[in-house]
């Protein structure tokens, strides 16, 4: 009986000691996470205040950008006037009466006006044979006629003349039998300036 007493002491002691380390490392392990919190806290606190901050710069720039612009405020009954009413009353003074004429906007239109007096010169862009195929069906497409793209002025010393670009458009007959619309346009090439009678 004397050495099991001995071994249960002996186990005991161990497991005190095992015990100690443990709490040491726990102490150790709270007072981490207890500098950890105050440092999120310190970190909460900067982020509120910064937060605020923002918040308080947004509202008086939208203040500035969508606020009231003047400081008149609303007439009240009660609100005395500061001018004199009988000045008020008084008879106006006849205004001399100024009349103008405005400006008349440009028409549209009158730059085909001033084209008209030069040489027309049409050029019509077509689609090679070899794509004139509908990529629904495969049929070949048929002409079904032509569409006005622009004008372009051209310059050739001691010449000007204005050059009517037009492309040709085409039609699946096979698909329109079907009552799809499938239509095919030639390309043109870009304006110089778009929108403009410029040419190259």
């Amino acid at each position: 009986m004397g050495n099991s007493t001995k071994a249960t002491v002996e186990s005991m002691t161990i497991a005190s000691a095992d015990l100690a380390s443990t709490i040491a490392e726990l102490k150790a392990s709270i007072a981490s996470l207890n500098a950890l919190v105050e440092s999120l806290k310190s970190d909460n606190e900067y982020l509120k205040n910064n937060n605020d901050l923002l918040r308080e710069e947004n509202a008086y720039l939208k203040r500035k950008l969508f606020g009231v612009k003047s400081e008149k405020m609303p007439c009240s009954v009660e609100q005395l006037s500061l001018f004199d009413e009988a000045e008020q009353e008084c008879e106006p003074e006849l205004l001399e009466e100024i009349t103008y004429k405005r400006a008349k906007k440009k028409q549209k239109g009158t730059l085909e006006i001033k084209l008209d007096n030069l040489k027309h010169i049409k050029e019509v862009y077509d689609i090679d044979e070899k794509d004139r195929i509908c990529d629904i069906c495969g049929t070949k497409m048929h002409r079904v006629g032509e569409e006005f793209v622009r004008h372009e002025v051209v310059y050739e010393p001691a010449k000007l003349y204005v050059k009517d670009i037009y492309r040709k458009t085409y039609e699946c007959r096979n698909c329109r039998k079907r009552g799809k619309v499938v239509m095919l346009k030639a390309g043109t090439p870009a304006p110089v300036i778009p929108h403009s009678f410029t040419s190259p």
